[in-house]
């Protein structure tokens, strides 16, 4: 596979399937299922936000700041349904939502996982000064 290739240098390799244009309209009702319970998800998400900006203001924020990347997410997906619903199938459209929807989860997966790390050094380093601070 050659990884070199920039967008204009992709061919087109002719017609899409029968077959593949099947699997996408099949697939867009998981897409829509998918879509719908993200947006659920992130209006309880914006519910608790709502409710957290009275108990604690600082958390309540980074909770709209989530609701707002869950939403967007969400966006994208019921996008990518539209895009291959309807016995219309816009592979551009798909496609260009496809790879957002992919490279903010991807770049979410690395903050997130990062986050947990440090999360993890400091409770070490918690639990390290707390057990200096009452010796056995």
């Amino acid at each position: 596979m050659n990884d070199n290739l920039d967008a204009t240098s992709i061919e087109p390799q002719g017609e899409v399937s029968a077959f593949a244009k099947e699997n996408f309209q099949k697939g867009s009702v998981w897409l829509q299922v998918v879509a719908i319970f993200a947006f659920i998800g992130t209006g309880f998400i914006a519910i608790s936000s709502l409710f957290l900006l009275f108990v604690n203001p600082i958390i309540g924020i980074v909770y709209i700041g989530i609701t707002v990347l869950y939403g967007y997410l969400s966006m994208l997906l019921y996008k990518q349904y539209k895009a291959t619903s309807g016995g219309a199938l816009n592979l551009d459209e798909f496609s260009e939502n496809h790879k957002k929807f992919w490279k903010l989860t991807g770049i979410l997966m690395i903050v997130s996982v990062g986050l947990a790390i440090l999360s993890f050094i400091f409770g070490i380093a918690a639990g390290a000064s707390s057990m200096s601070m009452f010796p056995m």
